[in-house]
Parts: C-alpha cells; sequence; structure tokens
C-alpha cells in the first residue's frame, strides 16, 4: 500500500445544496468522505446520482463548499486539478460500440494522461483485473450487459485514479460478477477514496464501509456499518416487542398486523428506521 496523506484524500462538503428550477435535488449536505469505501444508500429520486455528478466535477455547485484536500470544486483550476485524480463510473456508459474493447481502455487511458506509448499495457492490465482479457479483441457491441459493466469500470480505474466514484456499478452483474467486483473495488479502496452507490442494501454485507443514506435529498444517516446494523437490530426488537406485532401469531402470513412487512434482514430494517417518515422510526436510527 503507498503511503498517502488521508487528510489530503478527504472529500469534505459543507452545507451543499443543488436545485432543479423548483426541486431540490440536495438540501444541505455536509459529509466527509475519506481513504476507504463509503457506501451511498436511497431510493431512486433520493439525490444519489446527483450528488455523485457534483463529485465528478459533472455539474457545478450551486450552494455549500465541496472540496479534495487543496482543490476547490468551486473553480476552474480546482475541477481540473481533481479530474486529473478522478475515476467515475456513471449509471449509463457510452462507448465506441464498433472499436475493440482494448481501443476502448486505451483511449480512455489516454484521455487520463496516461503516455501514448504506456495506454497499450495499462489496457491489458486493466482487462485482466475486471476479467475481459478474453474479449480483448472482440466489437464492444456484441458484450453482454454485465460485460459492459465491466469494461466501464476498466476504463474508470485504468490512470489508477485517487477519487474513485461509482453509481450503481453492480446493476446487470450476475451474483459471482458481483462478488469479484466487490474484491476488486476493496482492493483499490487500500489507498483510494471510493464512493460507491446502491438501492439494493444487503450489498453492504459483503463491503467493509462506511454508510451514508440520502432521502428526498437530505443526508439522514452518516456513520459506520455497524453503526448500522445496531440502529437495524434496535428497530426490529422495537416492531417484535408487542404482543400484537409478533410475525408467528399473525393470521396472515404475508403481513404483520400493524401492516409491516414481515421479513427483513437488520439492514433492510435499519434503512426502513433511518428513512421512515414517522417519528418512531427516526427515533431508532439515533
Amino acid at each position: 500500500m503507498n503511503e498517502r496523506n488521508i487528510a489530503a484524500d478527504a472529500v469534505e462538503c459543507r452545507d451543499v445544496t443543488y436545485r432543479f428550477g423548483g426541486v431540490t435535488a440536495l438540501d444541505g449536505i455536509s459529509c466527509r468522505l475519506r481513504t476507504g469505501i463509503t457506501m451511498m444508500l436511497g431510493s431512486n429520486g433520493s439525490g444519489k446520482t446527483t450528488f455523485m455528478r457534483l463529485l465528478a466535477t459533472m455539474i457545478r455547485p450551486q450552494h455549500g463548499d465541496i472540496r479534495y484536500g487543496p482543490l476547490d470544486y468551486g473553480t476552474v483550476r480546482g475541477r481540473e486539478g481533481i479530474r486529473a485524480k478522478l475515476g467515475y463510473l456513471p449509471q449509463h456508459v457510452e462507448f465506441s460500440d464498433w472499436e475493440s474493447v482494448q481501443r476502448n481502455v486505451e483511449y480512455a487511458a489516454w484521455a487520463r494522461g496516461v503516455s501514448a506509448g504506456g495506454c497499450a499495457g495499462v489496457a491489458r492490465h486493466m482487462l485482466r483485473e475486471v476479467g475481459l482479457s478474453d474479449v480483448a479483441q472482440q466489437r464492444v457491441r456484441g458484450l453482454s450487459g454485465g460485460m459492459r459493466q465491466r469494461l466501464g469500470l476498466a476504463c474508470a480505474m485504468v490512470h489508477d485514479p485517487r477519487l474513485l466514484i461509482l453509481d450503481e456499478p453492480t446493476v446487470g452483474l450476475d451474483p459471482v460478477q458481483c462478488m469479484l467486483f466487490r474484491r476488486l473495488v476493496a482492493q483499490r479502496a487500500q489507498d483510494t477514496t471510493v464512493l460507491m452507490s446502491t438501492h439494493m442494501v444487503n450489498e453492504l454485507q459483503s463491503l467493509d464501509a462506511h454508510v451514508m443514506v440520502l432521502s428526498h435529498g437530505s443526508l439522514v444517516f452518516d456513520a459506520g456499518y455497524d453503526d448500522f446494523v445496531s440502529a437495524g437490530l434496535r428497530f426490529m426488537r422495537s416492531d417484535h416487542d408487542t404482543e400484537d406485532s409478533r410475525p408467528w401469531e399473525s393470521e396472515d402470513d404475508t403481513e404483520r398486523p400493524d401492516g409491516h412487512p414481515q421479513w427483513g434482514t437488520p439492514l433492510e430494517y435499519a434503512y426502513w428506521a433511518v428513512t421512515a417518515d414517522t417519528s418512531r422510526g427516526r427515533a431508532w436510527a439515533e
């Protein structure tokens, strides 16, 4: 592992707000992303993609302050410096479909500052990392959805970025591909700041990650994995401890008497607790 200054690799967000017309996509977000993996959870429309596009310099900050070490997202010079250190995998990646897999990764390397003479070598290495060496000379148009997703990851990481933004990267991957993908990301996260979004809460089980949860544009949880699980366990107990809400005594096998789902993991209960609109749910997240 490279010896690195963790503070220099931290992303600091202070009171970040972003609006699309009259719609508030992000509402006063303050957080710090450090070396390692941060998993961002949230339903569709929660603000995850807007937040990631901000950190990937795809859109400019409107209100608040975002910095990556000494680099300011609010300045042209800062954004240029950040892009040199950044790898970004959006939900939908555009490739040159008529070119080979190898050529697409070579182009990504060149576009991110790798010397022309070094592009082929780093592309081959990256394709081995993501398990696409066997199709390196095939045209991208013939790849499956899962292969295209892994190609996107190769393009995002080919220049060895220090900040890696992955927007729902496991969509379209089968269980084995998901496992291999998480292993690769975990290896990279030893000396890289990784932000990875998902709406599948049980993905957290496989990663030693910090957890952030967005709901309706607000950051409603920002703590460690163990704290997140504890919130779920507390909420589960609150749902089980009264005689009229015991799942095994329900007349309906699919619902508890109070209308709550009968089955759920601690992680699913944790997500329910921290995003609940009721004071009961929020109390168990504290």
